[in-house]
């Protein structure tokens, strides 16, 4: 279903990002328990030792699978851009597409566990 809904979702973001994807990554879950957190970071670099797969990517997206307000506290994602810091409270079902070479973290988490998929579009 996962699968299935990323390919589902490929040409709206084609047309937000007014960009071509050819694919989407394998996703993965993740879980953040108190005091977890993903330093500032972004999912693509064009630096000689980087691996392909990742110089490939274009567009990064988060999928929230529970809510910051209810099952957790703190994991506040932060993503970079122009318009300056954006914060997004996680809530189930919200989806996050952000251009890949865009900083961005996972704040600690302060309470319970934080659950997410995450996925990259070449």
């Amino acid at each position: 279903q996962i699968n299935r809904y990323l390919q589902e979702l490929k040409p709206r973001l084609e047309v937000h990002f007014q960009m071509p994807l050819s694919g989407v990554e394998s996703f993965q879950f993740l879980l953040y328990r108190e005091g977890d957190f993903y330093k500032r970071h972004a999912d693509k670099n064009d630096r000689l030792e980087t691996p392909d797969y990742i110089k490939a990517r274009r567009v990064s997206i988060v999928i929230f699978l529970n809510d910051e307000t209810t099952s957790y506290t703190g994991g506040t994602l932060a993503v970079w851009s122009i318009a300056g810091r954006i914060r997004v409270q996680g809530e189930t079902g919200k989806v996050v597409a952000f251009r890949s070479e865009l900083m961005h973290e996972v704040e600690p988490v302060q309470s319970g566990e934080r659950y997410s998929i995450v996925s990259w579009y070449y």
